[in-house]
């Protein structure tokens, strides 16, 4: 039986009874199958608390506009549940009505007052203030839900930025350092308030990491925001998490266990590069990412994971990246890498103890398009448009 939806056509040949219950199970038949019906997949793992609320993620009405996103998208959520997404291949603000479904530009790219250029990020704050970060015009852009400006500021970076949060009205930025190849050199995390008139480092943070070798990937860190005053600091291959205090010295360290890291094998790196090459016609990409792969020494490590996430309850939340050491045990689990989705599909819930004690698996046609503490935005493609999905895990 082939799947019905509500924009298909059915012609009924056969002879039917008309009565209540008839009509009844007839409009049941046409209604769509909810999509979160096959979303989220979620498990205790041992030792873990039961699971009851942690798989579901709410679908959004159908939008009422078209709304089709590039790969490389910010977003965050309003405090009436709508979201802003800022496209960064078009450098263009929009926000989505969770209600109506409606799509309203509030910034459009350029220099001048109020539009925006190359953005590294966004975040909304304390009054649904919109806080843009747009390298392009070195400046921090704060805009209201209707796009007017409620101020403006002066933005230089300070390394490799990797977070934004919000802490009631501020905005905290984490910037990383880049260390040279070939050097063991510590990865330094570097907390700084954007201020509406001027930026504060708040202070530095050293984190243990492997040698940045010439390779596919190579080190990095990841940040999110605990409470309004700790941030989780943690480096990508190296299973130690830094909770760090925004305004004090002492940090605590959590060992993840997330297991032993996995080199690089040039299997791994075709199916990434595969995955991150869609403009490319399948049948040229084989030769093409031979050819990239045969001067690219295999010797880097894998990252283990590759985004934080906290969730209302206080969990910490990691998407795993190849390999989870529970799919590699599950007879046909689907590979939990995509350079799409920024390294996997699988996200697993940590405790205090760094001991994991539950795991989600997300659908591979579901890509994030963005996160803050206690919610995480997806979104899903098809020929028509796109649908997105809020998932609130405890």
């Amino acid at each position: 039986m082939k799947h019905l939806d509500s924009r298909s056509r059915l012609r009924v040949t056969c002879r039917w009874r008309w009565t209540r219950r008839s009509r009844l199970a007839f409009l049941i038949l046409l209604l769509p199958v909810p999509v979160w019906a096959q979303g989220l997949t979620c498990r205790a793992l041992p030792g873990g608390a039961a699971l009851p609320v942690l798989g579901q993620a709410e679908a959004w009405p159908a939008l009422a506009d078209e709304l089709f996103l590039g790969r490389d998208v910010r977003a965050g959520l309003l405090s009436d549940g709508s979201a802003v997404v800022i496209d960064r291949a078009k450098s263009e603000l929009i926000r989505v009505d969770r209600k109506t479904g409606r799509i309203a530009t509030l910034a459009r790219k350029g220099q001048g007052p109020g539009e925006i250029g190359a953005i590294l990020g966004l975040v909304v704050t304390a009054g649904d203030t919109i806080a843009v970060v747009d390298l392009a015009n070195r400046r921090l852009t704060r805009l209201n839900p209707q796009g007017g400006i409620v101020s403006l500021a002066p933005y230089l970076p300070a390394g490799l930025p990797v977070y934004l949060g919000a802490t009631g009205r501020d905005v905290i930025e984490v910037s990383r350092s880049l260390p040279q190849r070939g050097k063991a050199e510590p990865l330094s995390m570097a907390i700084r308030l954007l201020g509406p008139e001027s930026t504060t480092v708040l202070r530095t943070v050293e984190l243990r990491d492997p040698a940045s070798e010439p390779g596919l990937f190579s080190p990095t860190g990841f940040a999110a925001l605990l409470d309004a005053s700790h941030l989780v600091l943690a480096s990508g291959v190296v299973p130690d998490v830094s909770v760090a205090s925004l305004r004090a010295s002492a940090d605590s360290v959590i060992h993840l266990d997330l297991g032993a890291p996995e080199r690089l094998t040039r299997e791994i790196a075709a199916h990434v590069l595969s995955d991150a090459l869609p403009q490319i016609p399948k049948e040229s990409r084989p030769g093409m990412i031979a050819t990239m792969l045969a001067s690219v020494p295999m010797a880097t490590f894998y990252p283990m994971f590759s985004r934080l996430f906290v969730s209302s309850s206080g969990h910490l939340w990691v998407q795993r990246t190849y390999p989870a050491a529970s799919a590699a045990n599950e007879p046909g689990a689907p590979a939990t890498l995509s350079m799409d989705n920024f390294g996997g599909y699988l996200w697993q819930q940590f405790g205090h103890t760094g001991v994991a004690s539950a795991e989600c698996r997300a659908p591979t046609d579901w890509r994030v398009l963005g996160l803050g503490r206690g919610w995480i935005l997806f979104a899903r493609d098809d020929a028509t448009n796109t649908q997105l999905f809020t998932w609130r895990p405890r």
